[in-house]
């Protein structure tokens, strides 16, 4: 259960960031992350994760490959329903899931960064979708920390 009311906490911080977000006109007036592919971005949140972490010192978190190309299945199923709650996961009982969308897959919520300085492990997808809710589109996110 606390698994789904950090996903929910995360979901109103996410949702309420996201909601202001305008894209931008011209492709030269895009940033960088603007134009990720699923691969880009998923890196681009990994090298986030590696900077907060040395930020406070902290050396980079062990990938586990097998937990994110679960985490692939599960954000590609959020982003399907439009919706980054009740997602299933992959079974890891240690594991706490983050499910998120962002504009900008560099930025990542207080509350992840936070929950990364006590983890040894991660895992991370992403991919960039539009839907009835966000036209535009926008990056959603499934990111493990154990």
């Amino acid at each position: 259960m606390p698994r789904l009311v950090l996903a929910a906490a995360i979901a109103l911080v996410a949702a309420s960031a996201s909601a202001a977000t305008v894209a931008p006109s011209r492709a030269q007036d895009r940033p960088d992350w603007a134009t990720y592919d699923d691969a880009g971005a998923t890196q681009a949140i990994r090298e986030a994760l590696a900077a907060s972490r040395r930020e406070s010192g902290l050396p980079d978190l062990h990938e586990s490959a097998e937990l994110s190309m679960g985490l692939v299945r599960s954000v590609t199923a959020a982003a399907a329903a439009d919706s980054i709650r009740d997602r299933p996961v992959p079974f890891r009982p240690k594991a706490q899931f983050f499910f998120f969308t962002a504009s900008d897959p560099t930025r990542l919520p207080v509350l992840v960064s936070s929950m990364a300085r006590g983890a040894h492990e991660s895992a991370v997808a992403a991919t960039f979708r539009r839907t009835p809710r966000h036209p535009d589109g926008i990056y959603w996110v499934a990111l493990a920390l154990e």
